[in-house]
């Protein structure tokens, strides 16, 4: 691993099926190791693993009032509600640059140890505190002073939470998920990406089903009441995506590239899994046609 290259591409605002579609291309075509960091989706979509299925995981009544695009992506993993405010991060490496065997969970705990490095660059994680909190003068740094003297910012957390891997695929900082995960693994190549809530509105959980399979640690509770956000310990999602970079350099020899250098390899002939799913039910289905037969009249 001492002395591998890594290409980095840093994106914000990327189309998260586009993003994937570039992701299948390099991992089947490059032989080059590639690490992906974007800012958000300038998409609002869902996104599912390559087994998930649409009518146990979808509200597909209210996917369908609020036209909520659905891509079925090239790798396992679960079901996630995607926008401007997820962060997405990919691996897509040689099996023979990670210091572990290329297998999924060896791959998932050194994965952990990676962005568990990012987290404790941040002196709001480390320092406990749970949410980056506002004066009546507006936002206030950790550990800044104002006027009045010492502001004590955000809530903590409780005692001894770290970033962890819990229930096989999700980053969790607590009893809380923070990240998902998904996987493809080849003879000489993996991808491992993750989707990370930088921050969240509770209402767009309502396009997903509550799961019937779900981890231990989760204990049924509500989407809402099972996740946190980045923005607790990070200011912004740059912050974060620096602190990831900072853990890489130091691993590796990294290489910026660009978003033209790696859709390049859209062109090279592949076989592509990725879809991007038609959920209206038969009778919008009907409908839909009818008015085109109707127009074509």
């Amino acid at each position: 691993m001492s002395g591998a290259k890594v290409k980095l591409v840093r994106m914000c605002g990327h189309d998260i099926f586009r993003q994937l579609y570039i992701e299948e291309a390099l991992f089947r075509c490059s032989s080059e190791n590639w690490f992906i960091l974007n800012e958000g989706s300038s998409r609002c979509g869902i996104v599912m693993g390559t087994t998930n299925k649409v009518s146990k995981l979808l509200n597909l009544q209210l996917v369908e009032e609020r036209k909520v695009p659905v891509m079925r992506r090239f790798t396992g993993g679960g079901t996630v509600y995607v926008n401007q405010n997820t962060l997405f991060s990919s691996f897509i490496f040689n099996n023979d640059a990670i210091p572990v065997d290329a297998y999924p969970r060896p791959i998932m705990q050194w994965t952990t140890d990676v962005y568990r490095q990012a987290f404790h660059a941040s002196p709001a994680f480390d320092r406990g505190v749970t949410h980056v909190g506002k004066s009546s003068q507006g936002e206030v740094e950790v550990g800044e002073k104002s006027s009045q003297g010492e502001v004590e910012v955000g809530e903590k957390s409780s005692e001894g939470a770290e970033f962890e891997l819990r229930g096989n695929i999700d980053y969790t900082i607590g009893d809380k998920k923070v990240g998902g995960n998904a996987q493809a693994l080849a003879r000489k190549r993996f991808v491992h990406h993750t989707s990370f809530l930088f921050d969240y509105d509770v209402r767009d959980f309502e396009v997903l089903a509550m799961p019937d399979s779900q981890p231990e640690y989760r204990q049924k509770r509500s989407h809402a009441d099972f996740v946190t956000s980045l923005n607790c310990w990070f200011p912004t999602a740059t912050s974060f995506g620096n602190a990831v970079e900072g853990v890489l350099r130091e691993m590796y020899e990294v290489e910026e590239a660009s978003v033209e250098e790696a859709e390049a390899f859209l062109q090279v002939e592949h076989r592509s899994t990725n879809s991007v799913l038609d959920v209206r039910s038969e009778e919008e289905k009907e409908r839909v046609r009818e008015e085109e037969r109707r127009i074509k009249l």
